[in-house]
């Protein structure tokens, strides 16, 4: 069996997923991997054939999505010539991580696409939203990357199509521990404006994690790190907390490891703002943004209770076992 497994490149998230669950499906067929989008530091571990723009964005400093910079790097007529040129017809299998180059591809060609993804998760209304739900971004959820078929991953199973996370074997093998720091991955705000609320907090140490640097860099209590595979993971599981954006991914892990949790969902997606709203479930503190009182916010959290470790079983075997149940079903009714 031949698979075409395309990958969302905006941000880790969709890689650390995709790391995974390819081995589970590896085990049974040849894998041909496509990722559209640059903006993402995590190694697959796995060769990709297919490279391309996408449709993705970028961070920008201020909590948000920089839009400007992101339309600038968006090439539309490429973009269709993508989507016609994917050959989606010569592969048994096409799954999309909330991928639009494939997706759209199978679309168009009248092509089945399964959805594996945590955004698949929102085509059940039973998964949590804000108070205040975003049409634009409910319509983004449905048509950003089209799936006939989805299988969303949740921090609970909130349908009977969706999966808790998975966490990958890194996270599950290493030893937990708690030393005097705390782990902050903020990709969408400066650095400068992390030092100087975190500065004042002189009896806690903090590990910055930025996309900008490229070298350890020590300002007295806070230590900023380049991203990077290893010392993230050796920071995260020693920590004492996490304060992080409100992705799924690093929110879940942060949740498997039992760590204190401060987020902060970004500006205008609307998917990190559903995510916060169920991470208030868990005992989460959320904040929509970094104001003045920050300092002391993060004060009283420190004092927080530590929260009870969630153990998310391993689910990449039994999303495999359904994916290859449905294919066996849709060819022989095909």
């Amino acid at each position: 069996m031949r698979i075409l497994y395309g990958i969302q490149g905006t941000g880790n998230g969709h890689i650390s997923r995709a790391r995974a669950m390819l081995p589970a499906l590896s085990k049974f067929a040849h894998i041909d991997i496509l990722i559209s989008g640059k903006n993402y530091s995590a190694d697959l571990g796995f060769p990709v054939r297919y490279r391309k723009n996408g449709l993705s964005y970028t961070f920008g400093k201020n909590g948000g999505i920089d839009f400007w910079d992101s339309a600038k790097k968006f090439r539309p007529i490429q973009f269709i010539k993508d989507i016609r040129e994917i050959p989606v017809e010569d592969y048994d299998l096409v799954i999309s991580d909330f991928e639009p180059l494939t997706a759209w591809a199978c679309a168009s060609k009248d092509i089945s696409c399964i959805g594996l993804s945590h955004q698949a998760a929102f085509s059940s209304l039973k998964t949590p939203r804000p108070p205040v739900q975003e049409k634009l971004g409910e319509l983004i959820f449905r048509n950003y990357a089209p799936c006939d078929v989805p299988l969303g991953i949740h921090y609970q199973d909130y349908d009977d199509f969706i999966f808790t996370p998975m966490i990958r074997p890194a996270i599950r093998e290493a030893k937990v521990n708690r030393e005097n720091h705390i782990s902050v991955y903020l990709p969408a705000f400066d650095d400068r404006l992390l030092l100087s609320k975190f500065r004042p907090l002189t009896e806690t140490h903090f590990h910055i994690f930025s996309r900008s640097r490229r070298k350890i860099t020590h300002f007295k209590n806070i230590t900023i790190f380049p991203v990077s595979g290893r010392e993230y993971i050796e920071s995260i599981t020693s920590s004492k907390g996490m304060i992080l954006a409100s992705g799924f991914e690093s929110t879940s892990e942060a949740l498997y490891l039992g760590k204190r949790l401060f987020t902060i969902p970004m500006k205008n997606q609307y998917e990190q703002a559903c995510n916060a709203s169920a991470l208030k479930q868990f005992g989460a503190t959320v904040v929509s943004e970094i104001t003045d009182s920050f300092t002391e916010e993060i004060f009283h959290w420190l004092g927080s209770p530590q929260p009870q470790r969630i153990h998310f079983p391993e689910v990449t075997d039994k999303i495999a076992a359904c994916i290859f149940e449905w294919q066996s079903m849709h060819s022989l009714t095909a």
